[in-house]
């Protein structure tokens, strides 16, 4: 099995802290809060926006992390085939 490395664990890090910030900023809109978890005062319309920026990035960097995590495994693959 591959050894993770440093880029794909914080690329999948980084995707849980996106995630649940996004599900931060839901909670918030759905109680009709105006603020942010920040503090901002951004209104229902901009918790829901951040929401969906926040859970774009998530999206990014959890392919990302697979996108690394397939090329480790090709490239131990290959280095076991040549033998």
């Amino acid at each position: 099995m591959a050894k993770a490395t440093i880029k794909q664990k914080g690329s999948l890090f980084l995707s849980g802290l996106f995630f649940g910030g996004a599900i931060d900023h839901v909670i918030l809109a759905l109680i009709n809060s105006p603020l942010t978890p920040y503090g901002l005062k951004l209104g229902v319309i901009g918790n829901w926006a951040l929401a969906g920026l926040d859970l774009v990035i998530a999206c990014i960097l959890y392919a990302l992390h697979h996108s690394l995590e397939s090329a480790t495994k090709i490239k131990d693959s290959d280095r076991s085939n040549r033998r």
